[in-house]
C-alpha cells in the first residue's frame, strides 16, 4: 500500500471539517462529567458488572454456536440450506419486544420449556440466564453472517494444503480457518 500523498490529504480535509469535527463536537458536549460520579454508587457498579458479565457469557456462547454454523454454511452444500439461512436471519428482523415475548412464551412458567424446567425447580424469566438467552438469540445471527463472510473470503486451497500436510478437519478449522476468518 502506498503512502497518502499531499493531494489526498487536502482532498480529505473538507470531509474532516464538515463531518468529523461536528460529530466530535457533539460527542464532547453531550457527555458531561456529572454521570461519571454515579459510578461510585453500589447499585450502578453492580449493574455495570452484570452487564459486562452477561455480555461476555453471551458472546462466548454465540461464538461457540455461530462460528461452526458459519463455517458449515460457507463450505458445505446440503438440503435445506436456504431454509436454515432464513431461520438464522429471523431474529435480526424481529423487534426486541417480539423476541422477548417469544422467549417468555417458551421459557415462562407456562411455556413448554418453562414447564419442563419447573419440574426441576428451575425458573428462567427475570434472571441473569434470561438476559444471556436473549442476548445470544439476538447476537448469534449477526455473528454467523460476519463469520460466514470471513470464511467465504478464504480460498479453499488453504484447507486443501493443510489437509495434504496431514491436518485433520478440526485442526484445519482451529489453526487455519478461524485465525484467517
Amino acid at each position: 500500500m502506498r503512502p497518502l500523498s499531499r493531494f489526498w490529504v487536502l482532498a480529505l480535509s473538507p470531509f474532516v471539517l464538515l463531518v468529523l469535527l461536528p460529530v466530535l463536537g457533539l460527542f464532547i458536549t453531550s457527555l458531561p462529567f456529572e454521570p461519571w460520579i454515579y459510578l461510585n454508587h453500589d447499585v450502578v457498579q453492580k449493574a455495570v458488572l452484570l452487564t459486562l458479565k452477561t455480555s461476555l457469557i453471551a458472546t462466548l456462547i454465540a461464538w461457540g454456536i455461530g462460528v461452526p454454523v458459519a463455517y458449515i454454511l460457507a463450505r458445505f452444500h446440503f438440503p435445506g440450506k436456504k431454509s436454515l439461512e432464513i431461520v438464522i436471519d429471523l431474529p435480526t428482523t424481529m423487534p426486541p419486544v417480539v423476541i422477548g415475548l417469544g422467549l417468555l412464551l417458551i421459557f415462562g412458567q407456562f411455556g413448554w420449556l418453562g414447564q419442563f424446567l419447573n419440574i426441576f425447580g428451575l425458573r428462567i424469566p427475570l434472571t441473569t440466564t434470561a438476559v444471556v438467552i436473549a442476548l445470544v438469540f439476538r447476537a448469534t445471527p449477526l455473528l454467523i453472517r460476519a463469520s460466514r463472510a470471513g470464511f467465504e473470503s478464504i480460498p479453499i486451497l488453504y484447507e486443501q494444503a493443510a489437509s495434504s500436510g496431514g491436518m485433520n478437519e478440526w485442526q484445519c478449522f482451529r489453526k487455519i480457518m478461524i485465525p484467517m476468518a
